[in-house]
This record gives C-alpha cells, sequence and structure tokens, in this order.
C-alpha cells in the first residue's frame, strides 16, 4: 500500500533543524492528492493508490539531499520500521501451485502439442453412398502446417479390414511454412468385403519431422443384408 514512514519522517520540522525528522512539512503530499487526504495520518479509506504523493515527496527528498521513500509503497511492518516476512506460508503455497501449474503445462505441451494440426469431418449430405460395387463415405479434411518450413502429409488407414481404399488425397499433400488447406477425404469400401459400419483410424505422417496423429472415424453404410 502507498504509506508514510513515521519512523523516519517524525517529529517533522525545518529542514535546518538537526533534531527533526525526514519530513520537513512541506505539505506537497496533500497538495497533489486529488482526494485531499494526509497520507502522513495514515492510511485513509479515500486513498486510490495514485501514488502522486509518492512522486511529490521524492521529488521534494532530492531537492533537500535526503533519501527517497519517505513516503512508498510498503508493508504496513515496512512502514513502521519492522522486520519484514517475505517467505510467508502462503508465498510458499503460491510458489508450489505455480510449480504444479508448469508441470501441468510442460507435460501438456510434451504430449499433446504437435507442430501440425488435422482436423477430418463428416461432409454434410447422406451419411453414405452406395453404387454397384461400393459403399462410400465422404468426409472433410483439414490440414494446418504451424511449422517455418514446408511439410508434406501421407495418409493411410491403420489396421483397417480389407477392402478400404482412400480417395482425395493423392499419394501426399504438400504445404508451405505456415500454410493450411482443406480437401475432400473418401473413404471406399468394396460390395464383396463390406460387413457393415466399421471403426477406423486414419493416420497421417508428417514429414520433415516424422510426426503422426491419428484420427478414429466411423464408416458408415446399410444393412450388408441388404445389398448382397
Amino acid at each position: 500500500m502507498v504509506g508514510y514512514d513515521p519512523v523516519r519522517g517524525e517529529p517533522r520540522g525545518k529542514a535546518s533543524d538537526p533534531n527533526a525528522g525526514d519530513c520537513i512539512d512541506c505539505t506537497r503530499c496533500v497538495q497533489v492528492c486529488p482526494t485531499g487526504i494526509d497520507i502522513r495520518n495514515g492510511l485513509q479509506m479515500e486513498c486510490i493508490g495514485c501514488a502522486a504523493c509518492i512522486d511529490a515527496c521524492d521529488d521534494i527528498m532530492r531537492k533537500v539531499k535526503r533519501p527517497e521513500g519517505l513516503i512508498r509503497y510498503d508493508s504496513t511492518s515496512g512502514l513502521e520500521g519492522k522486520k519484514r516476512h517475505i517467505l510467508r506460508p502462503r508465498i510458499w503455497l503460491y510458489a508450489a501451485l505455480g510449480f504444479l501449474g508448469l508441470i501441468a503445462l510442460g507435460t501438456t505441451a510434451w504430449f499433446k502439442a504437435k507442430p501440425f494440426f488435422a482436423e477430418v469431418t463428416r461432409m454434410q449430405g447422406s451419411p453414405y453412398y452406395t453404387d454397384a460395387e461400393n459403399v462410400r463415405n465422404h468426409y472433410r479434411l483439414r490440414l494446418l502446417n504451424k511449422r517455418n518450413q514446408p511439410v508434406e502429409f501421407s495418409f493411410s488407414l491403420e489396421d483397417a479390414p480389407s477392402g478400404f481404399t482412400l480417395s482425395g488425397t493423392g499419394d501426399s499433400i504438400s504445404l508451405d511454412a505456415l500454410d493450411e488447406t482443406s480437401r475432400p477425404l473418401i473413404i471406399i469400401n468394396d460390395r464383396e468385403s463390406y460387413t457393415g459400419p466399421t471403426e477406423l483410424t486414419l493416420k497421417i505422417s508428417a514429414d520433415p519431422g516424422n510426426q503422426t496423429i491419428t484420427q478414429k472415424l466411423r464408416f458408415l453404410g446399410p444393412n450388408p443384408n441388404q445389398i448382397k
């Protein structure tokens, strides 16, 4: 808080008085206060903490060649000349909580932060399409390269049952530094291999860096007995 140091300042008197304290009773602190209080009478409800009295007092102290800080930001103990207790229980508590927060942040960044972002969402419209040979699901693939260098993405269905193929991405997709794109992604299952709705895992690999992201997808389709 903003406070006056009575240990240094009292008794008030002229600068030439050897028995007086550092306060020369110039009342500059009162004159500059926007609420008109005398901070030398202690902390008051009207004080808004603007520190105008600190600046005014320091200016006077420099002129009379005395140490600054007669009015200053300090604790009650500091203003009364008592020993300051910096390492209090709540300081240790704040330090422990801050340390736990840093551990949580570091763990999250290590395991979850990736140099690129990938998102796969189902396209609007029919959940699946069928023709004489295939069952198809249409998705929208969004890629974001967070690196300051070009990246090439490749795609594969991890441990997918036989008969599933990817379409729409080509062999790979290249993105410039800090670039992003959105592409259609089609997963096809031929009728001969189709056994009904299936859980799939799309593996997205980025090079350089050998980074991978996996996306869980649900391949939808009609009742297998209705199409055979």
